[in-house]
């Protein structure tokens, strides 16, 4: 389980089945982006790594943010020195990620992207967009090339995904 403490603090703990260990700190920041909506997980990788991602403000806009992984092999005592998955470094909203193991120990980051997408501008058109993104990590943080997933996505709702053998199953709520 994750969450985060305040504004500044992205904290887990782990249950056993029937006792969960103390909360640790995954990452402590000034420059969280903590939203109700837009919230830090921490999943599980086949071979008992942790994987977490969390989102970090980029630039001073409300809504400009990067996307932040990290990884534990010690049941989140210690983190890896994050990383970002996605190759666009604009001062636009990334987020809304979903994080997906996959048997080799790595897994896929599956996120919202908004290098294409500008709120502001009255151009409603097919290029003003939301994007559909994702990443494949190894165990040892190193990233595959990124795929653009779908184009035109809701600007504001959670991805969701679950692993099949045929292949991942990928869905962004839209209200």
């Amino acid at each position: 389980m994750s969450w985060t403490e305040g504004n500044n603090a992205v904290r887990m703990a782990l249950f056993d089945g029937t006792y969960w260990t103390e909360a640790r700190t995954i990452h402590q920041s000034e420059t969280l982006f903590v939203n109700w909506a837009d919230f830090p997980s921490v999943v599980g990788l086949s071979d008992g790594t942790l994987a977490a991602h969390w989102l970090e403000l980029n630039g001073p806009g409300s809504y400009q943010y990067d996307v932040k992984i990290a990884f534990s092999f010690d049941e989140g005592l210690n983190w890896t020195t994050p990383i970002i998955p996605h190759d666009d470094r604009s001062k636009r909203e990334h987020g809304f990620v979903s994080l997906i193991p996959d048997d080799s120990a790595g897994l896929t980051a599956l996120w919202l992207d908004g290098r294409a997408y500008d709120n502001q501008a009255a151009d409603d058109s097919y290029e003003n967009a939301m994007q559909v993104r994702a990443r494949r990590i190894a165990p040892d943080g190193s990233m595959g090339p990124e795929s653009l997933l779908d184009p035109r996505a809701c600007t504001c709702c959670q991805t969701s995904a679950v692993r099949k053998e045929a292949g991942n199953i990928i869905a962004v709520e839209c209200h």
